[in-house]
């Protein structure tokens, strides 16, 4: 049979949830990381009684909010002396105002493997670099990734979500620093769900 006999139509859906597969590869996820958000954030968007559009909408978004995640993977790479799916994957489970958190992600990540002194000089290097460096890597990541689904044809209300995944409710998120009912509610739920999947 020819080539063209076995032409097979794809939808964008089917096409963007098997792009997720690779995207929690390269964020250092389990695979089907972002689909089983996906579920999450579209069973929160459905309760919450989210207009047909917008749950559309809501669909990429979660599919595709790690699509900047390879924007700042040579920088984490450099800060941790590791592979950077190791240290992004750890990066999510760590409360970046607890001092002692912190300080344990960072000597758990710093060079594992490599002899004490060294490791103990990566400790040093990532504290230098401090808190707003860390914030720089995180509105990277989240800039890249909106500007990636608007390249892929969405236009606003996926891509914005994108944008808002890591802002936080207290202000203290990326890349604006957004609080409260400022962060667009599609943000919220992106971020939402990427937490409960992690944690649950």
């Amino acid at each position: 049979m020819e080539d063209n006999e076995f032409q097979e139509n794809i939808s964008t859906a089917e096409l963007v949830a098997s792009l997720s597969r690779a995207l929690d590869l390269t964020e250092g996820e389990p695979m089907g990381h972002a689909i089983r958000a996906c579920w999450i954030g579209m069973s929160v968007g459905q309760a919450l009684g989210l207009p047909q559009k917008e749950r559309g909408e809501l669909y990429y978004a979660l599919l595709l909010k790690d699509a900047g995640c390879t924007a700042n993977a040579q920088q984490v790479s450099n800060w941790f002396g590791t592979d950077d799916r190791t240290a992004k994957y750890a990066l999510k489970t760590v409360n970046w105002s607890n001092l002692w958190q912190a300080t344990r992600y960072a000597v758990g990540q710093a060079r594992p493997g490599a002899p004490w002194r060294q490791r103990m000089q990566q400790i040093v290097s990532i504290g230098k670099r401090g808190p707003k460096a860390a914030r720089e890597l995180v509105a990277m990541r989240c800039t890249r990734g909106a500007d990636i689904v608007r390249q892929l044809g969405w236009v606003d209300v996926a891509p914005q979500a994108v944008l808002n995944l890591d802002e936080h409710w207290d202000g203290s998120g990326q890349p604006k620093g957004l609080r409260g009912h400022a962060i667009p509610i599609l943000g919220r739920i992106l971020g939402l769900a990427q937490t409960v999947e992690i944690f649950w």
